[in-house]
């Protein structure tokens, strides 16, 4: 079946609330309440994929996720050369103070990167600092655009999401609920949870969804 639209999410939310189906009460707030559903819904779920390749430069630690970076996916991010492959494990801030004093400073430990460290929501670092150039390439899970017009589909339509799509207005009832129905609210937001779980579950057993680069020597 065609992916769900926005009317047609916004419809059964207002069936949840229980109000006429169209009649929408503020819908920017509705739009607003929607977006951030579906963006955490995709992100939680690491249910959508992408990619990028960037080149590392010699002697240099500090690099930019893409613009639409919101989280890693299952795969790992790599770096490669026309004779090896190497995975590099993600890592935060306090698991490198913790196992590397003085890793901030990038002339202090230079080679092989082994460790992409997040520093912010716009920048990480690779640590050893990159002696040499490689080609990186990061697996990530995107931002969705925004679902702006009633005819949009959510999950950017990617095919086999649209039965987990009802999570989203589980999620928007649940907030709308909670002020004058809370229990009620609390039963939405517990069929969202619902979803999602089966989402994060289908996203981690289903082979077909992960089709990634596995270059030769990714596995080691």
């Amino acid at each position: 079946m065609p992916n769900w639209t926005v009317q047609e999410i916004m419809d059964f939310t207002q069936e949840l609330i229980g109000e006429p189906a169209g009649s929408y009460y503020n819908l920017s707030t509705r739009l607003k309440l929607l977006n951030q559903a579906h963006r955490e819904m995709i992100r939680l779920a690491r249910s959508m994929r992408s990619s990028t390749s960037q080149t590392t430069t010699a002697n240099t630690a500090e690099y930019y996720y893409p613009f639409d970076f919101s989280t890693f996916n299952k795969e790992q991010p790599y770096i490669s050369n026309s004779s090896t492959t190497h995975k590099l494990t993600v890592v935060d801030v306090d698991y490198m103070d913790r196992q590397a004093s003085g890793w901030r400073d990038s002339s202090v430990s230079t080679g092989t990167p082994r460790y992409l460290v997040m520093i912010d929501t716009a920048t990480y670092r690779l640590y050893p600092t990159p002696s040499s150039g490689w080609a990186l390439t990061l697996p990530y899970t995107p931002i969705p655009e925004q679902l702006t017009d009633l005819d949009d589909e959510v999950f950017a339509g990617y095919e086999g999401l649209d039965e987990y799509a009802l999570g989203l207005a589980y999620k928007v009832a649940a907030q709308h609920m909670l002020p004058r129905a809370p229990q009620l609210a609390r039963e939405y937001k517990s069929l969202y949870e619902d979803t999602l779980q089966e989402m994060r579950w289908a996203m981690r057993t289903n082979p077909q969804h992960h089709l990634s680069i596995r270059p030769t020597g990714y596995e080691r």
